[in-house]
């Protein structure tokens, strides 16, 4: 919403907006969480992530992190394998950061990175 104009009315036009799709919003969620993912989805939407986060990380430089650390949920309310927990975990995981890896600089050595 501009702050110039009529931007009170605006406010009030979203705000009915996003009411208005609330129900479909809600349904969506419900929907994904009764999504049980195995393991092997869970790593595959892991594996797009982190793609997507790294796009230059190949084996001569690798990212700092594995895509498998993306899993790994912040809360023990996070630990469920549904569709709409995982996705949420990989999203925080990627967009947050703070995850720690190694990695092998210049001359070898191994080094922790930080996410």
């Amino acid at each position: 919403v501009r702050h110039s104009g009529n931007a009170i009315g605006e406010v009030i036009e979203g705000a009915y907006s996003v009411l208005e799709d609330a129900p479909v919003v809600v349904d969506q969620v419900s929907r994904w969480k009764s999504i049980a993912l195995r393991d092997i989805e869970r790593e595959a939407l892991a594996e797009a992530a982190h793609t997507l986060r790294f796009p230059t990380a190949d084996e001569a430089k690798p990212a700092a992190i594995q895509a498998d650390a993306l899993l790994r949920p912040r809360r023990s309310a996070d630990r469920a394998t549904d569709l709409w927990t995982a996705f949420n975990v990989v999203q925080e995981n990627t967009i947050k950061g703070g995850l720690t890896g190694r990695v092998r600089d210049a001359n070898g050595r191994t080094v922790r990175r930080s996410t």
